[in-house]
């Protein structure tokens, strides 16, 4: 079943550490839309709310659908609900920084 495994570098180029286990494993028994796996992160870090955001796919019997979680620190998630209908995965997700207006 497909799930989401942290992997971590200092540089982002060499040097990385993959988490031996998965970090998010899909729950279809809680979340009926993750029935099939889930895939496809976007991650975001948002200053504003100190937490990291997540995108992605999840597999529902409707389709593949966008999913939303937030997390701290990649051992905590806090899965949102699905944020498009399935089979419309056209979704992206880009901070808007106050100060950047």
């Amino acid at each position: 079943m497909s799930h989401l495994t942290v992997a971590r570098s200092d540089d982002g180029v060499a040097g990385w550490k993959i988490d031996p286990k998965p970090s998010l494993f899909p729950q279809p028994e809680r979340y009926p839309e993750e029935l099939c796996g889930i895939e496809d992160p976007g991650i975001i870090w948002v200053v504003e709310l100190e937490e990291y955001i997540i995108l992605y796919t999840a597999y529902s019997r409707g389709g593949p659908l966008v999913y939303l979680t937030t997390t701290k620190d990649f051992k905590t998630f806090k899965r949102v609900g699905p944020v498009m209908l399935p089979d419309d995965k056209d979704a992206a997700l880009f901070p808007i920084r106050f100060n950047d207006r």
